[in-house]
């Protein structure tokens, strides 16, 4: 045995480039624990490389360690300022982290340093759709496509994007780009569907939202949509049953008991329509959305106090919505109360004058 412990005794240390390799082949493995412990001894003896923070940093984040890994992200770009994977990697650390604003400050850096790149572009567009600007996600995305136009994820997004801001014919253009270059496009056909039926387009919606359906059953939004589209083709029952199978496959129960309400109340069905209506209000107390529609359905069935009660409980909930304030105005002066009534409804039109007229295209029915 002594001659072994002289054998290993002169063995030469391990390089800073053995290592590496060593920590990247754990990493690949799957042992992600045992390649943060030995990243975290490379940066220890050199703690000048970026690589070693960079991968420590990608590693953590594999780990759910988002802190950890921003922290060695953001040394990996102190130290290389154009690493080529530390600041995407940051976006992407960051937006696990649900740090929304920080992943996309990262994600534009990243573009701002390599406006070429079809990927990082692509990330910054998602990021800002997630966080409500459809339209500057539209314009990263359009870039994206430019930079890679046989890519079927950047269309259907760039789609996605577009429907959100409102950009109906281009949506509707980029969503069936994406399914001529994947024709089973679950999310492309889903939103395609979604394209089209805010056009009026049912029966080629309905195919879309089919398409959608026969690739996943399992698709809730699916379903849920071809309830609205027979809800607007005025078929209660088909658009109750679409809702039904949609809350059996996961739609939030509020949600879809709201629908239905909708459903029953375009019907002219007002007694059912309240008893769905003041279920979705049961389930999801803090949606002002409803609170406003089962006041509509409450006019309509001649119990103009309990209507009120709930256009003020809407606007407590959402003082901004001006639908629910333009009902409760000209509910005020049909009953007569004419000053309250005029002040809501100058309130009302200040409201207006700040907005598009389709911010109110939903002030007299649900």
């Amino acid at each position: 045995m002594l001659w072994l412990l002289i054998l290993l005794l002169a063995q030469p240390p391990e390089s800073y480039q053995e290592r590496l390799e060593r920590a990247r082949a754990l990493s690949a493995a799957g042992d992600l624990s045992g390649a943060a412990a030995a990243y975290r001894v490379l940066t220890e003896l050199a703690p000048h490389s970026a690589d070693a923070w960079s991968d420590l940093g990608a590693v953590l984040s594999r780990l759910g360690r988002y802190a950890e890994a921003g922290q060695a992200l953001e040394r990996a770009l102190e130290l290389d300022p154009e690493h080529p994977l530390a600041g995407f990697n940051l976006a992407i650390t960051r937006m696990e982290a649900g740090e929304l604003a920080g992943a996309i400050a990262a994600a534009r850096a990243e573009v701002e340093r390599r406006p070429q790149d079809f990927q990082r572009r692509h990330l910054l567009g998602n990021l800002l759709l997630r966080a409500g600007d459809p339209q500057e996600a539209a314009d990263q995305l359009g870039a994206a496509v430019e930079l890679e136009p046989e890519s079927a994820g950047a269309h259907m997004d760039l789609g996605l994007a577009q429907l959100r801001a409102g950009a109906v014919d281009a949506a509707v253009a980029s969503l069936q780009q994406a399914l001529k270059l994947d024709p089973d496009n679950v999310d492309a056909h889903y939103n395609l569907g979604a394209a089209l039926l805010k056009e009026a387009r049912y029966g080629e919606a309905e195919r879309a939202l089919q398409a959608a359906i026969e690739r996943d059953p399992t698709l809730a939004e699916g379903r849920y949509a071809l309830g609205n589209l027979a809800s607007a083709r005025g078929d209660s029952e088909a658009a109750e049953e679409h809702y039904r199978t949609a809350q059996a496959l996961g739609l939030d129960p509020g949600v879809a008991w709201f629908a239905i309400g909708l459903a029953r109340y375009k019907a002219g069905a007002i007694p059912t329509a309240l008893e769905a209506l003041r279920r979705a209000a049961e389930l999801r107390p803090l949606d002002a959305g409803i609170a406003h529609r089962l006041g509509l359905a409450l006019e309509r069935a001649g119990d103009s106090d309990a209507a009120r009660a709930q256009y003020t409980r809407a606007l407590q909930l959402e003082p901004d919505r001006g639908a629910a304030r333009y009902s409760l105005a000209l509910l005020l002066l049909r009953s007569g109360h004419l000053e309250q009534g005029r002040a809501e409804l100058e309130r009302f039109r200040a409201w207006q004058a700040q907005r598009p007229l389709s911010h109110v295209a939903d002030t007299t029915t649900p």
